[in-house]
């Protein structure tokens, strides 16, 4: 029986759960879409491990991840005046 990394399961739930594409996927993280080259070999058994910020923008477009930020007294500002 095989292992799935967290990886192949974030996808798989994007896929199955979600209705994304691996396409869409790889579009979203900036990796080739042509053939899900680059998004495979990090869900296969290859050596080559998802880096770091791919694993949060998949995990963020699962909506599977709580993104904080923190902003300036200025960029606050800025944003209450827009909203008004």
């Amino acid at each position: 029986m095989a292992v799935l990394c967290l990886s192949q399961y974030v996808v798989t739930y994007l896929i199955e759960t979600i209705g994304v594409s691996k396409t869409d996927i790889s579009t979203h993280l900036g990796v080739t879409a042509k053939g899900n080259r680059t998004l495979n070999n990090w869900l296969g058994n290859s050596e080559q491990q998802i880096p770091y910020t791919a694993w949060r923008k998949l995990l963020s477009l699962a909506g599977l991840s709580i993104d904080l930020m923190v902003l300036s007294v200025r960029a606050e500002g800025l944003l209450a005046r827009k909203a008004k």
